[in-house]
């Protein structure tokens, strides 16, 4: 004999019910957890701390080096390599600097830096001398 849901007592609906209320509430404090946490460890992050009106020589793999020079105002880099300089002004990043002109673009992370020169990496990574 097969029973329709019509047929079900009230009482198994109501426990349906208060598993899903209780499941809802679980994944409701688990995101909540999560989130919270997200939030807190944003609110602590610190924006990198340049070497302002410093120059930095570095060297990176293959040999490779150049010179950033940290120009404070308007914040920017003038980055040395091969014979050319360029200057690329600081732009907004998410977590590491990053400076560019359009063409090329100098990331610094903690204490490493690459160059880029339309999206093909020249220097990379350089550590300071």
């Amino acid at each position: 004999m097969r029973t329709t849901a019509h047929e079900l007592p009230f009482a198994d609906f109501r426990g349906a019910r208060a598993t899903l209320r209780g499941l809802r509430l679980a994944a409701a404090a688990a995101l909540t957890a999560v989130v919270g946490g997200c939030a807190e460890d944003v609110s602590r992050a610190q924006p990198m701390q340049m070497p302002w009106g410093q120059r930095v020589e570095v060297s990176c793999m293959d040999g490779k080096a150049m010179a950033i020079d940290f120009l404070p105002s308007p914040r920017a880099a003038r980055v040395s390599f091969e014979g050319r300089t360029v200057t690329l002004p600081q732009v907004d990043a998410a977590s590491d600097a990053k400076f560019t002109d359009g063409r090329f673009t100098l990331y610094i992370n903690d204490s490493r830096a690459a160059l880029e020169e339309t999206g093909v990496v020249l220097r990379g990574p350089c550590t300071p001398r």
